[in-house]
C-alpha cells in the first residue's frame, strides 16, 4: 500500500507540473515478454536523466523476471496495468465471450490514466495490439509525439501506423516499407532493436553441439487461424529430418502464443525431438546450445545470425502472411525450396561450419548500441517539446 502511496502521490505532483517535468511513458502490452524486454532497458536508459514511467501488462510471473531484467533506481517507477483488477478480470489476453466487455474496460482505464499522467512523449514496445495502439491513438488527440518501435518481421499487420514515428531494425527495413507504401519516410527512423544489444560476439564456436533448434511457426494457426502450406511442410520436414539424423537432437522453440499441440506428437514419438517453451529458457540460451537454426520467417533469424549462426529458411510455397518475401535485409538467409536442399546444407555445416554466410551490418543496424540510440532520440525528441512549450504564447504572457 505504501507503494501505491507513493505512486499516487507522484503522479499528482506530474499534473501540476510543466511541461518539462511530465514523464516519459514506456509501454510494453502484454503479448509477447520480449517486448518488454526490450523497452525496458529503454525506459532506465532514459530514466538517468528524465523522469520515466515504465508500464507493461504482465502477470506475476512475467513482471517478476522484468524486475530483475536491467535493474531499478534513477527516475524510474513502474506500473503492471495486469494489477489493476478490472484489466486482470477483463483481460483481453483470455478468449472470453466478454471480450466486447474488455475492450470497454480498456478503454475507459487506459484513457483515464493516460490523461491523468499526461507523458511528455510515448515509447511503444509495437503498435501492432489493441492497448498500445489505443495509447498511439490518446497520444496523437492530445498532440502528445509518440514512438512504436518494430516487433517482429515486418508485415501488413503492422499498418496502419498509429504512433508518429516507427522505429525499426535497419535502413533496409525502413526502405522495405516505404517500398510496400505501408508509411511515409519521414516517419521512419532507424534505431536497431534493443533486445538484441547484448546478444553480438556471445555465440562460442569453439565446438558443435549436435542440436539443431527449430523456429516454430505454428501460433499462425493456433492464434490466426491460418492454414499456411510452408507451416504444414516444416512439421514434415522436421519429422523426415528427426529420423534421418537419430544422433541429433531437434529443439521445437514455440513461439510464446503456442501450447505446442501441433508438435506433441512428433515429441512422443521421437526420442530426439524436445519440445521448448520460450517462457522457460531465454532465446540466447536456446542459441547458445545450438548449431543453426531452422524455420519459415522468423525474427529469431536475425538473433541467430548476430550470435554467428547459420539460418535455414525452409519455404517450399510461395510466399504468404506467415513466411514473407526475402528481401536484402535477409541476405544472410540459406534458402531452402526441398527437403533434400535442408539435408545438403546440414551436411555441409558439419563438413565445415565457417563456410556459411554471416550477417552484415545493413540488416541490423546499431548492433551493441540500439538501446542508447533509442534514448537518444527519445531525448532529442523531449528537448523539441520543450522548446516548443517554451515559446508558446501561454509562456510569453505570464
Amino acid at each position: 500500500m505504501e507503494a501505491v502511496a507513493t505512486f499516487v502521490a507522484w503522479l499528482s505532483r506530474m499534473r501540476k507540473s510543466c511541461p518539462k517535468d511530465r514523464p516519459v511513458l514506456v509501454f510494453a502490452d502484454g503479448t509477447f515478454e520480449s517486448n518488454a524486454l526490450m523497452v525496458e532497458s529503454v525506459a532506465y536508459e532514459i530514466g538517468r536523466r528524465k523522469a520515466v514511467v515504465w508500464a507493461y501488462e504482465y502477470g506475476p510471473s512475467h513482471s517478476e523476471r522484468l524486475q530483475k531484467g536491467v535493474g531499478s533506481g534513477g527516475h524510474v517507477v513502474q506500473c503492471n496495468i495486469q494489477e489493476w483488477f478490472l484489466i486482470r478480470i477483463f483481460s483481453l489476453y483470455r478468449r472470453s465471450i466478454w471480450r466486447p466487455v474488455s475492450f470497454a474496460v480498456y478503454i475507459i482505464l487506459l484513457s483515464r490514466w493516460f490523461y491523468s499522467l499526461s507523458p511528455s512523449i510515448l515509447v511503444l514496445a509495437n503498435d501492432i495490439m489493441f492497448s498500445s495502439r489505443f495509447l498511439a491513438f490518446l497520444a496523437r488527440a492530445r498532440g502528445i509525439p509518440s514512438v512504436a518501435l518494430q516487433h517482429g518481421t515486418v508485415g501488413p499487420a503492422h499498418f496502419p501506423m498509429v504512433a508518429d514515428r516507427f522505429g525499426v531494425y535497419s535502413e533496409a527495413v525502413r526502405d522495405y516499407v516505404v517500398a510496400c507504401g505501408w508509411l511515409e519516410l519521414d516517419r521512419i527512423i532507424v534505431v536497431g532493436n534493443p533486445r538484441w544489444d547484448l546478444l553480438v560476439g556471445t555465440k562460442d564456436r569453439l565446438s558443435t553441439t549436435r542440436n539443431i533448434l527449430v523456429l516454430s511457426q505454428a501460433s499462425a494457426i493456433e492464434v490466426l487461424g491460418t492454414r499456411d502450406p510452408n507451416i504444414e511442410a516444416l512439421f514434415s520436414l522436421i519429422e523426415s529430418l528427426a529420423i534421418k539424423y537419430g544422433d541429433r537432437t531437434f529443439t521445437i522453440r514455440l513461439h510464446p502464443l503456442e501450447d505446442g499441440r501441433h508438435w506433441r506428437d512428433l515429441e512422443q514419438s521421437l526420442a530426439n525431438v524436445h519440445i521448448q517453451k520460450s517462457v522457460n529458457v531465454e532465446l540466447a540460451a536456446a542459441l547458445r546450445s545450438s548449431d543453426f537454426v531452422i524455420s519459415g520467417s522468423s525474427t529469431g533469424f536475425y538473433e541467430a545470425a548476430i550470435m554467428g549462426l547459420p539460418c535455414i529458411s525452409y519455404r517450399p510455397y510461395a510466399n504468404s502472411a506467415v513466411v514473407l518475401p526475402v528481401t536484402e535485409m535477409d541476405s544472410f538467409l540459406l534458402i531452402a525450396r526441398a527437403e533434400g536442399e535442408v539435408v545438403d546444407l546440414i551436411e555441409q555445416f558439419y563438413r565445415d561450419p565457417q563456410s556459411f554466410p554471416r550477417l552484415n551490418n545493413r540488416p541490423v543496424a546499431n548492433m551493441g548500441s540500439a538501446t542508447a540510440g533509442v534514448a537518444a532520440y527519445v531525448l532529442n525528441s523531449l528537448k523539441e517539446v520543450e522548446n516548443l512549450s517554451d515559446r508558446s504564447p501561454a509562456k510569453s504572457d505570464q
